[in-house]
């Protein structure tokens, strides 16, 4: 059974750990979490192509490249375009949402994110991943 794959791209441990939690409280089956650290990691991870995401979770602001852009960036990639963006912000900025609506997010949460808040995300597009009713189990890679 191969785990739900996340990538959480944010520049703030304390928000990292905190979106892990959720993630493993979420029950969405067996995940394997891995984080990037800035925008340039984020795409460094999506671009080589040895693991894909199923979801990223990918705060708006981070030093180098900003969410904005590493999303603007997956959608203009044929490989990347359909993997499932949340963006997290600890901003409740309309425009930002709006924003992020215009690039092709997927959703866009203020965090701090919970783990019913991401179930309620992530049950349209586990729906087709196999190992989706089994227990979590979270795994985060550096």
């Amino acid at each position: 059974m191969s785990p739900y794959r996340i990538l959480i791209a944010d520049d703030n441990h304390d928000h990292v750990l905190l979106t892990a939690d959720a993630v493993a409280s979420a029950n969405v089956g067996p995940v394997e979490t891995r984080v990037a650290r800035d925008g340039r990691e984020a795409l460094a991870a999506l671009l080589t192509g040895e693991w894909l995401p199923d979801l990223v979770l990918l705060d708006l602001q981070m030093p180098i490249v900003d969410g904005f852009e590493v999303l603007r960036r997956m959608r203009a990639n044929e490989r990347l375009r359909s993997i499932p963006v949340v963006l997290l912000t600890s901003s409740a900025d309309d425009r930002d949402a709006a924003r992020g609506r215009g690039l092709g997010s997927t959703a866009f949460v203020t965090k701090p994110l919970d783990g019913a808040a991401l179930r309620d995300l992530l049950s349209p597009v586990q729906s087709n991943h196999p190992g989706a009713t089994a227990p979590a189990r979270v795994e985060v890679h550096p």
